[in-house]
């Protein structure tokens, strides 16, 4: 927990009180510091902010995100 504690910029009991006893979702801003201290490439950090915007009661629907990727969409010409 301490390398997670160093990339939030708290103390290691705040991350442990974060995973064991707060029952509200993880702040944006520990997702970021997470994914950046794991060096995670953009595929993984895309998949971890998905899950955890979901966890917070995001209603997000990864079908309309993946007919709405470029390689996807119909460019019109």
């Amino acid at each position: 927990m301490k390398w997670l504690a160093d990339a939030w910029g708290c103390k290691p009991f705040s991350v442990w009180r974060c995973f064991q006893r707060v029952k509200a979702p993880m702040q944006p801003r520990q997702i970021e510091a997470a994914i950046t201290a794991l060096e995670l490439d953009d595929f993984d950090a895309n998949e971890i902010r998905l899950t955890a915007a979901r966890e917070a009661g995001w209603k997000i629907d990864p079908q309309f995100l993946l007919s709405n990727t470029p390689s996807t969409r119909k460019e019109s010409q």
